[in-house]
């Protein structure tokens, strides 16, 4: 995983790519905490391979404990 965007549904981009420099290799982990000011739950997500294949979606923060992508 090479980049991460989060972003309110109705937000017209996704913003800046929280993982940054960082990079997530198969089988590791990372903890990603999402600071925005709002007091919303619902969140679009985009995660982006160094392949540049993406996978997109939404979820609800508040209820999450954790999150796995798999292949």
């Amino acid at each position: 995983l090479s980049n991460l965007y989060v972003s309110l549904p109705e937000a017209d981009d996704w913003g800046d790519d929280i993982l940054g420099v960082d990079v997530l290799m198969p089988g590791e982990t990372g903890t990603v905490t999402v600071k925005d000011g709002y007091d919303y739950c619902e969140y679009d997500m985009r995660f982006v391979a160094d392949t540049g294949s993406e996978v997109t979606g939404s979820a609800d923060l508040c209820t999450m404990d954790s999150f796995t992508l798999s292949d």
